[in-house]
């Protein structure tokens, strides 16, 4: 059955540490937790005690949060309980790979891309019926699957918000791995 622990350590290293691109409109963002979707996580009151007596200069803070093993421990702890529900999956591969696009999508969407890789009803919701067609699944082809349906993904992001093509190159990185 696969494993948490397994699984962050696959998604953590694609998502770096601090990071405040104008561009992305998750806004600031720290280990992939992007502050304008989770305004709630704890962490970000650590980083305003940090900013404050740091700075607010984005490659001055980087490597200050990125090496706070307590923000990374929190960090590790709201993905747990906001993004993993996927113990019962048989292939550890697959497993890291939906966790790691939910990380990157939202975990609905990642259901869904998962789901329409299935050829199930994408509702987006990781019920009985979704683990049952994914444990039967041949995992390298599902995989396959999965990453061409999160391609597509990005591709209708792009079309919707020309400005996210500069993305792509990295997106598409991530839905290969």
């Amino acid at each position: 059955m696969a494993s948490f622990e397994q699984a962050i350590e696959f998604t953590l290293p694609k998502e770096g540490g601090y990071v405040n691109n104008p561009h992305d409109h998750g806004g600031e963002t720290l280990f992939g937790i992007a502050r304008n979707r989770h305004p709630e996580w704890s962490g970000w009151n650590r980083v305003d005690e940090l900013k404050k007596h740091f700075g607010a200069d984005p490659k001055a803070l980087a490597g200050v949060l990125s090496a706070d093993g307590g923000l990374l421990e929190n960090a590790k702890q709201f993905y747990e309980e906001n993004f993993w529900q996927y113990d019962d999956i048989v292939s550890q591969a697959v497993a890291n790979k939906l966790f790691d696009t939910g990380v990157n999508t939202g975990v609905h969407e990642a259901v869904k891309l998962l789901q329409r890789a299935l050829r199930v009803e994408d509702d987006g919701k990781f019920g009985p019926h979704t683990l049952e067609a994914t444990n039967a699944a041949n995992s390298s082809v599902l995989l396959n699957k999965l990453r061409g349906e999160q391609k597509q993904y990005y591709d209708q992001l792009i079309a919707k918000n020309p400005d996210e093509a500069v993305f792509r190159h990295n997106w598409y990185k991530r839905a290969e791995s």
